[in-house]
């Protein structure tokens, strides 16, 4: 069991600190694994970033896209005639007699990505989108700002490196949509960065939905886009690998059975930590009601940072027996943690999710040994990661 140990970073979820996953006797704890090879290299300091008409005519495609079909009461479309108060909620006032002993003052200040740089990233080949989903990381001297759906680097003190770019040319994309063939690109969204001073990389993470290039329909694919800086300096080559995220036996991917046909991966985020990269997602039906459960990808760190041609990926899905939160409950918003510099948990920089499981595991059972199958598994998984 101590060789699982470097096989997660810490995830700082309500769902996963107050519980984890249980394994039943006789259950088996069989991650799915897929192998997913180098999509483009790219170049953040060979893109151009010419920026479309300052005056745009009303179209009707100006709307925000949506990203997913069918109704849900995490995601819906207002009713006509529908009305929501704009008046405070009726929460408890607080108030403490305890003061900040610090004093806080602005050291660097400057604008950031506003919607109109997006929507102009591109010569205009963008749609309009909100929410902005802005992230943020810095290190080694830079900063890297991505919104939905741009991005642009700068130095720390906030000079920038870079023009606005689209995420789609960022990821060596078609546009989004472009105005001028109308034309359709995927649709690329859902941002998060990270800068490593470990293996002094930057990562960026984005999540695309393929269009019908002739009416932007969706076709059901859709992709968790990691983007890998080669160097510590993320005006330089990226490499990207694109992550299938439709889990319905297609590329590679296990089957979920979502109702509909494939499933979607919304509301991906990542953690690093001295072994391996990890996002997670909150899987649904694409094209139907309905919610599969936080899936949980995992590959090895050092392999991203060699630019590897192909990397494996451990797949774990919170829906099945084996790894859901608690009894007939699959996870939902697992939200993995960030370690500040190279501070990780343990000398192994272990995951604490899977140091919860472990004693849950002994105490349930009494001893590991009753299942020397999982402890197979669990020495293959910490072998993928740290290779």
């Amino acid at each position: 069991m101590s060789k699982l140990r470097a096989l997660f970073p810490a995830l700082l979820a309500v769902a996963v600190v107050t519980s984890v996953p249980s394994v039943a006797i006789g259950q088996t704890a069989v991650p799915g694994k897929l192998v997913v090879g180098m999509h483009a290299t790219v170049s953040v300091r060979n893109a151009t970033g010419a920026i479309g008409p300052d005056v745009l005519a009303a179209r009707p495609l100006e709307i925000q896209k949506p990203k997913r079909l069918g109704s849900s009461p995490l995601r819906r479309d207002p009713v006509a005639g529908e009305s929501f108060p704009l008046t405070p909620g009726a929460g408890t006032p607080t108030s403490s007699g305890k003061k900040a002993k610090s004093n806080p003052a602005v050291i660097y200040s400057f604008e950031g990505v506003n919607h109109r740089n997006q929507r102009l990233a591109s010569n205009g080949n963008q749609f309009s989108g909100e929410p902005a989903d802005q992230g943020l990381c810095v290190g080694n001297g830079y900063i890297l700002e991505t919104v939905n759906s741009a991005l642009r680097v700068r130095r720390q003190h906030g000079t920038p490196l870079s023009p606005v770019l689209s995420l789609n040319q960022f990821y060596g994309f078609p546009p989004a949509i472009n105005r001028g063939t109308g034309e359709y690109g995927p649709f690329t969204f859902d941002v998060s960065c990270h800068y490593d001073p470990d293996s002094n990389r930057w990562f960026h993470l984005a999540l695309d939905l393929d269009q019908d290039p002739d009416t932007g329909d969706f076709t059901g694919r859709n992709y968790l886009d990691l983007a890998v800086s080669k160097t510590g300096d993320p005006t330089g080559e990226w490499v990207v690998y694109r992550i299938p995220g439709m889990n319905d036996g297609t590329e590679g991917t296990p089957n979920h059975n979502c109702p509909g046909g494939p499933c979607f991966a919304d509301f991906p985020h990542i953690g690093v930590d001295k072994n391996g990269v990890y996002i997670t997602t909150n899987e649904f039906p694409l094209f139907a009601d309905g919610f599969t459960g936080a899936q949980v990808y995992a590959m090895s760190k050092k392999a991203l940072a060699n630019g590897a041609s192909s990397i494996n990926v451990a797949l774990f899905d919170t829906s099945q027996p084996a790894w859901r939160v608690r009894e007939d409950e699959p996870g939902f918003t697992l939200w993995p943690a960030l370690s500040a510099g190279t501070q990780f948990d343990g000398s192994a920089g272990r995951h604490q999710l899977l140091r919860q499981l472990e004693r849950r595991v002994q105490r349930s059972r009494g001893r590991l040994q009753r299942d020397r199958r999982l402890g197979t598994e669990q020495h293959e998984l910490a072998q993928l990661v740290q290779s």
